[in-house]
């Protein structure tokens, strides 16, 4: 009962988290899932993740170290490097996203270079440019990747640098 009771306040502190309104009543039951003090389950693990993943920002430095801690144990290491740049560790979560933009599993590559892409300092346009090649081969035509695809249509237009055809091919992923 115990733990179907956590999962509802973790489903609640991220449907708040979701309309932009105070986390704050629910937070402690993230960090208390974050810090083992609570029964492991898939779906408490899978709130947890969309929580620290779509929303890192409703949580102060301590618990995203926590966080970040607990993403690295459960073998998320995008996710880890999500909540380093939300920790304003760039120089780090870009050193990790490169490293995983090369690995064999097309679904961590794809996440990684989508994050990447995102995370580059705003005048690494050759860096971007590149890694957006690379990540528009790996979506190909997969249309079921709209996220993804949103991803690299903003960082192709970042990087148009007001070249015509670059602002085209951005507004085509985009669409």
């Amino acid at each position: 009962a115990l733990d179907a009771v956590h999962r509802v306040r973790l489903r609640r502190g991220l449907l708040r988290a979701a309309a932009g309104e105070n986390v704050d009543p629910f937070a402690g039951d993230l960090v208390a899932h974050l810090s083992g003090r609570t029964s492991a389950d898939e779906d408490a693990d899978e709130l947890a993740r969309v929580w620290l993943h779509d929303h890192p920002g409703t949580l102060g430095r301590d618990h995203l170290v926590l966080a970040l801690e607990w993403s690295r144990g459960s073998g998320q290491p995008v996710l880890a490097a999500r909540l380093l740049v939300a920790l304003d560790r760039r120089t780090e979560a870009l050193e990790e996203l490169r490293r995983l933009a090369e690995q064999p599993r097309p679904d961590l590559r794809r996440s990684a270079i989508a994050l990447l892409v995102a995370a580059l300092p705003d005048d690494a346009h050759a860096e971007r440019r590149r890694w957006c090649d690379a990540l528009a081969a790996e979506l190909g035509d997969d249309a079921s990747l709209a996220e993804i695809r949103l991803d690299l249509a903003t960082a192709l237009f970042v990087s148009a640098e007001e070249d015509p055809a670059r602002v085209d091919r951005a507004w085509a992923q985009a669409e």
